[in-house]
C-alpha cells in the first residue's frame, strides 16, 4: 500500500516549498465538461495490476477513526456525505472503451453500514467490529462498479465510535487521507456551529481535472536519459534469503510486524541527523541498504519508495492519487562509513526525486525491462517514513484518537520497511509477503535493524561491514554450534584397530566385493597383515607415506589396510594420473616406497622410488614382526590431494584422529549402519572414506562399482540390486541419472542414498521421493581438510520448496559463517564457511604459506582462539538452523564432483602453444546435451598432446564438457 512522504520526500519538500516557485510552475487549466478523462499514468499502473488480479484487495486502502467523547452521529455522517460530494474523484470509477480506461463519475450516493454494538461486551463489541473491518477491508473493488470506497460506522459504547474507510488505491493516497480527515473536522465543526460548510465551486480544480492536463505533456527527455544512465547494464535481483519459493503467481498475503525504538534511541538518532546535515528519511534509508548489503553481501542495490506528483499549482487540496515509484539505486563497498554512506545516498536520492517526473511504467517501456508477474521489474523492496501527523481538532468534547493504518493482510512486495514518527517516538515496521516469510524470520530483522542503529548511534566512522548486528540469542547459537555427538571410536587409536575388532567378531562375513570376487574379514584381514608385515620390514618400522597405486579391485582395499596396520599412511594414486602429476605427488609427499600391481609397475619405473609388488608377496615375510610399532590418533592415516591454485596440487594429512572421528559420526548421525555399501568414486578421492571406513568399522559389505559403471545406468541398477545394496554415496547428478534411466525396481533394496561433491537440486529431491519414497535421502557437504564430512541433512519432501540445504554439524564438527573481518554474520546473511572440531585435518604438505591462509586462529565470543578451514564456500543460515549452500568466494568450483580451480585450468591452457591468455568458467548445459568425449578428440594435435600431459583421463573428461567448443 502507498504511504505518507517522509521529511526528506518529495512530498515533504513541496509542502515546504518557496511559495514563488509554485506560482512559476505548469498551470493546470479546467478539463472541458464533456471531456472523456483518461486514466493518470499513475492511475493506469493501478488499473492494470488489479486487471492482473481482479479479486485481490491488495489496493484496497483502509483506515480506522476512534472518536472518544461526545460525537453527534447525524452530523459526522453529513460531513461523510458532503465531502464525498465535494470531491468527485470519491465518485469514480473505470470504465473502458476502445481508447483505453477513463474516469466516470457516479450520482449514486455512497451508503454508510452502521453498527450498533453497544448492547455486547467490550471484548464481543470489539471482535465484532474486528470482523466486519476485515471483511470490508478484505473484499476486492470492481474498477467498473462504483463506489470505490466503502465506509462502516460502529457504535462501541455511549462515548467510543469508528468510522471505518476503505478506498481503492486508484481514488486516494495517503496525502488525501489527510486532507479527508482535515476536511472532515472542519465540516463537522462547522455542521456543529450551525455554520455553512463551504462548497467546492467549479472553478476549483479537481482530480479530473489533473488526469487530463498529466496526459498532454511529453515524457522530460532530460529526465528519461537520467534513469537511462542510472540504470543502465544489468539490474541484479536481491537475493534476500526466503524461507519459501516464490510462486510463479503470487498472491500478494502479508503481514505486519513492529517495533517500536526508545525514547533514548529515537533522541540519539534525531540529533545525529541534525549534525550529519541529513533528514530521517536518508538516515534509515542508508541503514536499510547496510542491512540488506549484511544479509546479501551485494554492493548493487535497488529500493523503490514512492513519490507525489503535487508539485505542480493549484493541487494542494485535491484528492486523488498522485503517487509514482522512484527506484533508488546505490552502489557501495563494505569499507565505507556511515557517515560516507549517508551522504551519497542522500545525493543520489535528491537526484531521483528531481527526475522523479517520467511514470513508472514509462521507464519500464523504455529500459526494456522483462516483466513478470512473481517479481517486480527494478526492485524487490520498498523504503517508506513517516513524519509525524497532526491529527485535526473535532471540538473540545470529542476528540480523534492516535489512528493507525487498518492491516489489510496483503504485501504488494516482499519486504517494506517503514519507520514511523508518532509523539516522539520512532517505530519500526516490516510489511512482508507471507508466501516468503514467516514471522520469526522478519522479527529478527527488525532485531537486527534495530541493532545496526544502535552500533551506527555509536560509531558512524566505522565501516558498514563492520558494524553490530547480532543478537545476544544469536551469539549463543553461533558459540555452541558443536553437534555434541558421542564419539564411539573415542578409545581407539588407529581406524584400522577398529577393522581388526571387526574381523575377530565377523571373520566369516563378506568384507569386500569387486566384479565376480569377494573376500571375508578373515581374509582381508590376513593378506593385509602380511603386506604389512612386508612394508615395516622394507621400512624397518618408519612411518612413512606409502604410494598406493592400484587399480580399482579386492587388493586396493588389502593394500590400504595393509598400509595402516604397517604403521604408515598411504597415498592413493590413479594409475591414469599423468606421469608429470603422478611425479609431482610422489615427490612433493616425500614418498619413497609405492604398493602396486605388477601390471602397473610400468608406470613407475623411473628408479626414483621403491616398489612392492602386491600379487607378488609372500605369505613369510622375513622379520616383519620385529618392527611392530604403536600408533597415536595425531599420525597420519592417508594424504589426499586436491586441486590447486598454481597448477599444482596440495596434499593434505588426515590423522587417525580426524577419520576416527568422522567415521564415529556416521555411527551417531545415521540410523542404522550400512549392511551392503556401494562404493563409486575413487580411493584417490575424499568421499571414498566414507565408504570405505563407515562400512568396515561396522562389519558391513563392501563392494566396489566397476570402472566407468556411472556410464550404464541399468548396470548400475543392476549391481545395486545383485548385490543388495542398503546404501550408497554418490554425485547428485550420477543419482538424477540412476533414477531417470535406471530400472527402478531393481532400487528398491535401497535403504540410505546420501549424495555429495555438487549442489543438490530440488528436481532430484521430487525425483527420489516420486520413485523411492521408502529410501531415506541425505545430503552431505565437507571438505577434504575437514575430513570428508562437517555436516548433512536428512532431505524431505518439503526442502523441494527452497534450495537443499547442507544440514547442520556432524561429528562433532563446528560451523561459523564469517565476514572478511571474520567476525560471525548475523541469521540470514551471507558469510564464508568456516570449519571447526577433530576432524580438522593439520595443514597441507609441504605448504606453509598456504596452510597459514587457510587455516585460521579465530577469536569467538565467549570461546577465544578457535583453530578453524577458511572453506571459500558461502552458506547462510535456515530459519530451521540448518545450513544453505550458496556457492564459491573464489574461483573454485565442483564440476562432477571433482574439486576445481579455474585458474589452474587457465595455468594449463596458457602451456598450450599458439595460447596467449584464457578464461576459464563454466556453463549450465541440459543434461541431454552432447558431451564430447575422449573419443571426439582422437586426433593427434598439439592441443590433445597437451591435455593428455597435464591432466588426468578423468580431468580431461570433465574438462571437455567445458571446453568441447574448442573442437
Amino acid at each position: 500500500m502507498e504511504k505518507r512522504e517522509s521529511k526528506g520526500s518529495l512530498l515533504s519538500q513541496w509542502k515546504n516549498r518557496d511559495k514563488n516557485a509554485i506560482n512559476a510552475g505548469p498551470i493546470i487549466e479546467k478539463a472541458p465538461e464533456d471531456a472523456i478523462i483518461p486514466l493518470s499514468s499513475n492511475q493506469q499502473r493501478i488499473w492494470f495490476l488489479q486487471q492482473l488480479y481482479p479479486e485481490n484487495p491488495f489496493y484496497n486502502y483502509s483506515e480506522a477513526l476512534v472518536f472518544k467523547g461526545e460525537l453527534n452521529v447525524e452530523v459526522l455522517l453529513e460531513s461523510v456525505h458532503k465531502i464525498i460530494e465535494r470531491h468527485v474523484i470519491l465518485r469514480s470509477y473505470c470504465d473502458v472503451s476502445s481508447n483505453g480506461p477513463s474516469i466516470r463519475i457516479s450520482t449514486a450516493e455512497v451508503p454508510i453500514e452502521q453498527y450498533d454494538l453497544t448492547h455486547l461486551s467490550h471484548e464481543r463489541a470489539c471482535k465484532e467490529m474486528n470482523l466486519r473491518m476485515e471483511g470490508q477491508a478484505r473484499k476486492g473493488f470492481d474498477l467498473a462498479e462504483p463506489p470505490l470506497i466503502r465506509i462502516s460506522f460502529f457504535r462501541q459504547n455511549k462515548d467510543t465510535y469508528t468510522l471505518f474507510f476503505t478506498i481503492h488505491h486508484i481514488i486516494i493516497d495517503e496525502w488525501s487521507v489527510g486532507l479527508l480527515k482535515g476536511e472532515l473536522a472542519h465540516s463537522y465543526q462547522k455542521l456543529i456551529q450551525g455554520e455553512p460548510t463551504e462548497d467546492k465551486t467549479s472553478a476549483d480544480l479537481n482530480y479530473l481535472d489533473y488526469a487530463h492536463w498529466q496526459k498532454k505533456l511529453d515524457v522530460d527527455e532530460e529526465q528519461l536519459l537520467y534513469w537511462k544512465n542510472k540504470l543502465a547494464g544489468d539490474l541484479p535481483p536481491l537475493n534476500l534469503q526466503l524461507d519459501r519459493r516464490r510462486p510463479v503467481r503470487p498472491s500478494f498475503t502479508g503481514k505486519q510486524a513492529k517495533l517500536p525504538l526508545s525514547a533514548d534511541l529515537t533522541l540519539k538518532i534525531k540529533t545525529l541527523c541534525k549534525q550529519l546535515g541529513v533528514t530521517p528519511f536518508n538516515f534509515f534509508l542508508t541503514a536499510y541498504y547496510i542491512l540488506l548489503f549484511r544479509y546479501t553481501g551485494q554492493q548493487d542495490i535497488l529500493i523503490g519508495t514512492p513519490v507525489s506528483n503535487r508539485n505542480t499549482k493549484g493541487l494542494e487540496n485535491v484528492l486523488g492519487f498522485f503517487v509514482d515509484t522512484v527506484v533508488l539505486r546505490n552502489q557501495f563497498e563494505g569499507e565505507i562509513s556511515f557517515n560516507h554512506l549517508v551522504k551519497k545516498v542522500k545525493e543520489n536520492t535528491l537526484e531521483a526525486f528531481s527526475n522523479k517526473n517520467v511514470p513508472f511504467d514509462v521507464l519500464v517501456k523504455e529500459l526494456k525491462v522483462e516483466r513478470s508477474l512473481s517479481v517486480n521489474p527494478f526492485f524487490q523492496v520498498m523504503f517508506l517514513y513517516h513524519p509525524e501527523e497532526q491529527l485535526p481538532s473535532f471540538g473540545e468534547n470529542l476528540k480523534l484518537l492516535d489512528d493507525s493504518e487498518f492491516d489489510t493482510g496483503v504485501a504488494k512486495f516482499d519486504l517494506t520497511l517503514s519507520v514511523a514518527e508518532k509523539k516522539e517516538s520512532l517505530t519500526l515496521m516490516f510489511e512482508y509477503d507471507t508466501e516468503l516469510f514467516v514471522s520469526e524470520t522478519i522479527n529478527r530483522m527488525l532485531a537486527h535493524y534495530k541493532n545496526l542503529l544502535e552500533s551506527i548511534v555509536k560509531d558512524i566512522q566505522a565501516p558498514i561491514e563492520s558494524l553490530t548486528m547480532l543478537t545476544d540469542e544469536e551469539i549463543t547459537f553461533f558459540t555452541n554450534g558443536q553437534s555434541n555427538e558421542i564419539d564411539l571410536f573415542a578409545r581407539n587409536n588407529s581406524i584400522h584397530d577398529v577393522i581388526e575388532k571387526v574381523c575377530e567378531t565377523k571373520p566369516n562375513t563378506i568384507a569386500v566385493s569387486f566384479n565376480d570376487t569377494s573376500i571375508t574379514y578373515l581374509e582381508l584381514n590376513r593378506k593385509a597383515e602380511v603386506l604389512a608385515a612386508g612394508l615395516r620390514y622394507k621400512l624397518k618400522g618408519r612411518k612413512e607415506i606409502v604410494g598406493l597405486c592400484l587399480d580399482r579391485s579386492i587388493e586396493m582395499i588389502v593394500g590400504l589396510l595393509g598400509i595402516l596396520k604397517a604403521g604408515c599412511a598411504y597415498l592413493p594414486i590413479d594409475p591414469n594420473y599423468p606421469l608429470e602429476r603422478l611425479e609431482f605427488v610422489l615427490k612433493d609427499a616425500d614418498c619413497n616406497l609405492v604398493v602396486t600391481h605388477s601390471l602397473l609397475n610400468e608406470k613407475l619405473t623411473d628408479g626414483a622410488r621403491e616398489l612392492l609388488l602386491i600379487d607378488k608377496i609372500k605369505d613369510d615375510v622375513p622379520g616383519g614382526s620385529i618392527y611392530e610399532n604403536e600408533v597415536d590418533r595425531s599420525d597420519i592415516a592417508y594424504v589426499i590431494y586436491t586441486s590447486g591454485s598454481s597448477g599444482q596440487p596440495k596434499g593434505v594429512p588426515v590423522t587417525h584422529g580426524n577419520i576416527l572421528s568422522s567415521t564415529a559420526g556416521r555411527l551417531s548421525f545415521y540410523e542404522e549402519n550400512p549392511e551392503a555399501f556401494l562404493l563409486m568414486s575413487s580411493i584417490s578421492f575424499d568421499s571414498s572414506k566414507a565408504g570405505v571406513f563407515w562400512t568396515l568399522c561396522t562389519g558391513g559389505h563392501l563392494v566396489l562399482a566397476p570402472n566407468r559403471i556411472e556410464q550404464d545406468m541399468e548396470a548400475m541398477a543392476g549391481l545395486i540390486e545383485d548385490q543388495q545394496i542398503t546404501h550408497t554415496l554418490m554425485l547428485p547428478s550420477i543419482y538424477k541419472l540412476l533414477l531417470s534411466h535406471g530400472m527402478i525396481s531393481k532400487l528398491q533394496g535401497l535403504r540410505t542414498v546420501m549424495v555429495a561433491g555438487e549442489s543438490c537440486p530440488q528436481d532430484l529431491c521430487l525425483s527420489h521421493f516420486d520413485k523411492l519414497p521408502k529410501t531415506k535421502l541425505y545430503n552431505e557437504y565437507g571438505p577434504t581438510e575437514a575430513t570428508v564430512w562437517c555436516t548433512a541433512h536428512q532431505i524431505q519432501k518439503s526442502d523441494a520448496v527452497l534450495s537443499i540445504p547442507i544440514g547442520k554439524p556432524t561429528a562433532n564438527s563446528e560451523l561459523f559463517l564469517l565476514d572478511k573481518n571474520h567476525k560471525m554474520v548475523p541469521w540470514g546473511a551471507i558469510g564464508e564457511i568456516y570449519v571447526s572440531g577433530p576432524g580438522l585435518t593439520p595443514g597441507y604438505i609441504n605448504r606453509p604459506e598456504l596452510t597459514l591462509h587457510a587455516f585460521k586462529q579465530v577469536d569467538i565470543p565467549h570461546r577465544g582462539s578457535v583453530r578453524m578451514y577458511k572453506t571459500g564456500d558461502l552458506g547462510r543460515y535456515r530459519q530451521d538452523g540448518a545450513i544453505e549452500f550458496f556457492g564459491r568466494s573464489d574461483q573454485q568450483i565442483k564440476l562432477r564432483g571433482y574439486r576445481i580451480e579455474l585458474d589452474e585450468i587457465e595455468n594449463v591452457l596458457l602451456k598450450i602453444k599458439g595460447i596467449s591468455g584464457a578464461i576459464a568458467q563454466v556453463e549450465e548445459v541440459d543434461e541431454n546435451t552432447y558431451q564430447p568425449s575422449l573419443s571426439s578428440f582422437e586426433d593427434s594435435t598439439d592441443f590433445w598432446k597437451e591435455l593428455q600431459e597435464n591432466l588426468s583421463v578423468d580431468e580431461i573428461e570433465e574438462l571437455l564438457g567445458t571446453l568441447g567448443k574448442l573442437k
